[in-house]
């Protein structure tokens, strides 16, 4: 069961739990901009692609204090920098 928690419960700010985030182009999957403390576990990330001039994070773009546990990520790419994570 894939879920998604904001609740402040568990101590982040935002809770992202086995996802699935495939195919996502011009931005990658997630850009994260104004959560405190993120935690992304056991979601996957495939073929995802920032493309846009300059982008950065293919998968993952986050300004966030971000936790990544558990998570897979195959064939993510970006214009610029981190193809999976930035």
């Amino acid at each position: 069961m894939s879920s998604l928690d904001s609740s402040s419960k568990s101590g982040y700010s935002l809770s992202i739990i086995d996802c699935v985030f495939e195919d996502n182009t011009y931005c990658g999957a997630l850009r994260l901009n104004n959560s405190e403390v993120v935690l992304i576990k056991g979601c996957s990330f495939i073929n995802n692609q920032q493309n846009y001039e300059s982008g950065d994070g293919g998968a993952i773009l986050s300004y966030a204090r971000t936790n990544v546990v558990n998570c897979i990520f195959t064939g993510n790419s970006a214009a610029d920098r981190g193809g999976a994570i930035r």
